[in-house]
């Protein structure tokens, strides 16, 4: 087909500019348009081979890394630095007032931008972001510096790295980027328990839900009041502090609710609490029932009981399927209110948390077909 398009538009072309004809003879036509299968034949040009190819990428990165060596060594001589941990510094005792834990610093890579967010239970600082002129591996060199720096200051730190991905899909293409969670909430030391070893975390985790976590019936005894979230683990605290970030982006800040041991998403409509985040630490809290078997860690609670468990779990949504609603627990002081749970792990992703408690809160807003029907004939009524 493409070949005839190309044809007639010789022709068209030749006409137009006053030709006789077109020099295409018969035989040739007859190659063009009646031997499709025939492969055809590329023009070789002078491509370098593999090997050298393989050397001229070593070279970029080689280059890459040594400018970004110097833009970190010119950072760090001018000063750029000291000034830098100034402005963290300011940060942390800004959040601390206004009784934050900890401090949530994420580095792009390749702009060189800090981003600064500082969560607190009163009030929360807009977020902050500090421009460096660096890049790539500098902007790494200096988070490690960074840690190391708040780390021999006594201060908890995690850092984790993120690498760049590119979707197929939607054609998005995020840059690598690195973060850094700096607590400064005491808590007494306290040995880690075998059950919170990160094999059980996996096997226990939103994605895989296996055997229930704990003897507990839907209609049952057990319920657990949560100590204040600054007595817990500072790792647990960090993580659950930027899991209600991305829960307050995902529902709004109005639908994300912090108190003195959990955070709490609730309805629009009813008020009725949706879906609930908690830690768990046997020692921490008052428990009520036995909930010696509930391994200690971060938990995801979702509405079983009343109106709003009743939308959720008819709704179909899939997390559904890895929760078992008759494994239930109740958060003091509502002990009228169950939740079924689940352990978040480390392979869990805040995001996709974040949209299924989301998708619940929906859920739980949407109107009964009785509240809809009654809603659609008041106002074919009120139109008459």
């Amino acid at each position: 087909m493409l070949i005839e398009r190309f044809l007639n538009w010789l022709n068209e072309d030749t006409k137009n500019n006053g030709a006789d004809s077109v020099s295409v003879d018969k035989p040739t036509k007859h190659a063009l348009l009646g031997a499709p299968k025939a492969p055809l034949q590329i023009t070789q040009r002078s491509l370098p081979s593999p090997h050298l190819l393989s050397e001229i990428a070593a070279e970029y990165d080689r280059t890459r890394l040594q400018i970004s060596n110097e833009q970190y060594e010119a950072f760090f001589n001018s000063g750029g630095y000291a000034t830098f941990v100034q402005w963290v510094e300011s940060l942390i005792e800004k959040s601390a007032a206004f009784g934050g834990p900890l401090l949530l610093l994420t580095f792009d890579n390749s702009t060189g931008i800090a981003t600064a967010t500082t969560p607190g239970p009163r009030e929360i600082l807009p977020p902050a972001s500090y421009a460096m002129p660096i890049s790539h591996s500098a902007v790494r060199k200096l988070v490690a510096a960074l840690a190391d720096h708040f780390q021999k200051a006594g201060f908890g730190v995690q850092l984790s790295r993120h690498e760049s991905t590119c979707s197929r899909f939607s054609a998005q293409f995020t840059p690598a980027y690195d973060c850094l969670d700096i607590l400064w909430a005491e808590t007494k030391q306290r040995c880690a328990s075998p059950q919170h070893s990160a094999t059980q975390h996996a096997a226990r985790s939103l994605r895989r839900v296996q055997e229930p976590l704990a003897g507990l019936t839907k209609d049952g005894p057990g319920s657990y009041q949560t100590a204040r979230l600054s007595e817990y683990l500072p790792e647990l605290q960090a993580r659950a502090w930027k899991l209600f970030e991305k829960i307050k982006q995902c529902v709004g800040e109005s639908r994300a609710k912090c108190s003195q041991g959990s955070f709490s998403v609730v309805s629009s409509i009813s008020h009725q609490t949706v879906a609930k985040i908690i830690i768990f630490e046997n020692g921490l809290g008052k428990a009520n029932g036995d909930l010696r078997d509930l391994p200690d860690g971060l938990y995801v609670l979702v509405r079983a009981s009343g109106a709003p468990g009743d939308k959720i779990w008819n709704s179909g949504l899939d997390i559904l399927t890895r929760i078992n609603r008759n494994r239930t627990i109740a958060i003091a002081p509502k002990h009228t209110e169950r939740f079924a749970y689940a352990l978040v792990s480390e392979h869990d992703k805040d995001n996709e948390i974040a949209s299924i408690l989301r998708d619940c809160l929906r859920a739980a807003d949407s109107a009964s077909p009785r509240a809809r029907d009654y809603k659609l004939t008041s106002q074919m009524n009120g139109a008459r």
